[in-house]
């Protein structure tokens, strides 16, 4: 191995040592400095991922939490800017990555399930993106199923019934056909 080889190889090693301490972290300001770290020496899609759902767990957690409607929205477009941010760095370091795309995907069906203007469709576009690159992923079907089923969309059971063709047994899609089935509109 050459001296350059080496240097990368260094760069490398460093980067992903500051990432594991980052996925270990417990507190905030470690989990963002660890990760800014990481990404100073090389920027890899999957730690702009690590980012993204870092912000879509709190976001998450909104739902538990007992505050006014102003600050809720206003974490909201907080912490859902930097989700959609950092899901659109992995994109752009890694397009071809099925995973990239998945995540953005998520972050609109945690934004649809808020009633946040525009997230099905932006949703919609991501996970098909995603299903694309990885076409029999059952994953993004019901992720994708589930956008559609928040939006009110019809096209849910057609996602779960496409699913259900790959995999018959998928336990998951024969629930949430049954939930929907019952909690449909008559």
């Amino acid at each position: 191995m050459g001296v350059i080889g080496i240097f990368f190889y260094g760069k490398d090693t460093l980067s992903s040592a500051y990432f594991r301490e980052a996925i270990a972290a417990k507190d905030e300001k470690a989990i963002l400095n660890l990760t800014a770290k990481a990404l100073s020496i090389s920027q890899r899609d999957i730690y702009y991922r690590f980012l993204s759902a870092h912000y879509l767990g709190k976001l998450e957690r909104l739902t538990e939490s007992a505050v006014s409607a102003e600050v809720r929205n206003q974490i909201i477009i907080e912490y859902g800017t930097l989700a959609v941010r950092n899901a659109h760095m992995a994109i752009k370091t890694d397009e071809r990555n099925y995973r990239n795309w998945s995540e953005l995907g998520r972050i609109y069906l945690v934004l649809e399930q808020f009633g946040v203007e525009g997230s099905y469709g932006r949703g919609q576009e991501a996970y098909s993106r995603a299903q694309n690159l990885s076409p029999k992923n059952e994953t993004l079907l019901l992720e994708r199923a589930e956008l559609a089923f928040l939006a009110r969309d019809m096209h849910a059971q057609e996602l779960l019934q496409e699913l259900l063709r790959y995999n018959p047994d998928n336990q998951e899609a024969l629930k949430r056909l049954r939930e929907w089935n019952l909690n449909s509109p008559q």
